[in-house]
């Protein structure tokens, strides 16, 4: 039994310190996949059509700005739904700037093109057309600038 003690670890020694010593590995390290859901290779084909089509429209459009509805909690705990889209308070935009939102209205300014801001408050359901200055009741649907009445 003695010998046991003494040898087994003697051999689980020589067995780590031999894992440790051993030459140049010959297997190469895989690479990480770059995508949960695509192989390396299709990231590659990805980013080589994305090179050779690089976005044709950046600039964003201004055309008319619609409120679509409020959800008021609070000063700094609130959602919007500005031109469809949802908008928080860290919501960042290239030409609105959002200067208060109320349980029952949005105020807001408007960059306009050859500079200067335009203020805007705007109360669910109602649509800012940037030529006219106009405000109307209704939104418009999202890509064509169609006006709908509430309900529509």
């Amino acid at each position: 039994m003695k010998l046991f003690r003494v040898f087994l670890p003697l051999c689980l020694l020589c067995c780590l310190a031999l894992s440790f010593s051993s030459p140049a590995q010959t297997e190469e390290t895989p690479h990480l996949p770059t995508s949960l859901f695509f192989t390396n290779e299709e990231m590659e084909i990805i980013e080589s059509i994305a090179a050779k089509n690089p976005p044709q429209n950046t600039a964003p459009e201004r055309g008319a700005i619609s409120l679509g509805a409020i959800v008021y909690s609070g000063p700094d705990n609130w959602t919007i739904w500005l031109q469809g889209e949802r908008w928080t308070p860290s919501t960042k935009h290239p030409f609105i700037n959002l200067k208060s939102v109320e349980f029952d209205k949005v105020h807001f300014s408007v960059e306009q093109p050859g500079g200067g801001a335009r203020e805007i408050i705007l109360r669910p359901y109602e649509t800012y057309h940037p030529l006219t200055g106009e405000i109307t009741t209704g939104t418009t649907s999202a890509g064509t600038g169609a006006l709908q009445a509430p309900g529509d």
